[in-house]
C-alpha cells in the first residue's frame, strides 16, 4: 500500500504544494495544517508497515501449515527459491530496522 502511494506521486504533490505556498508556508494556519498532514501521513505509513509485517508473519505460518517450504521471492529482490525458514530468519532484521527508524514514534497501538 505505501509503495502505491509513493508510485502515484501523492507525497510529491504535497511537497510541491508546500513549496508553492511561498511565504504563506510560514503562517500559523499553514504550519498547523502542514504539521497535521505530516503527522497523519507518517502515522499512516507506520500502520501500513506494521500491517505488512503482521501479514508476512501470518503468511509464513500459512505456508508452513500447507506444507510449502520454497517460495519465489524474486520480485522482492530475493531468490526465486527462498525457504520459509530463511524468510522467518530474516523477518526479525526487517522488524528491527523498522522499529529503529521509528523508535521515537512508538506509541500505543490504539492511536
Amino acid at each position: 500500500m505505501s509503495v502505491k502511494l509513493l508510485s502515484k506521486g501523492i507525497l510529491d504533490e504535497t511537497r510541491l504544494l508546500k513549496v508553492s505556498s511561498g511565504e504563506m508556508y510560514f503562517g500559523p494556519t499553514a504550519l498547523v495544517a502542514i504539521t497535521r498532514f505530516n503527522f497523519l501521513a507518517r502515522r499512516g505509513f507506520v500502520r501500513m508497515i506494521a500491517a505488512d509485517l503482521h501479514a508476512i508473519r501470518s503468511s509464513l505460518r500459512d505456508l508452513e501449515v500447507n506444507g510449502i517450504t520454497i517460495v519465489d521471492c524474486s520480485k522482492a529482490g530475493l531468490s526465486n527459491q527462498e525457504t520459509v525458514n530463511h524468510l522467518r530468519d530474516i523477518l526479525p532484521r526487517v522488524e528491527k530496522a523498522f522499529h529503529a527508524a521509528y523508535a521515537r514514534d512508538r506509541v500505543s497501538s490504539n492511536w
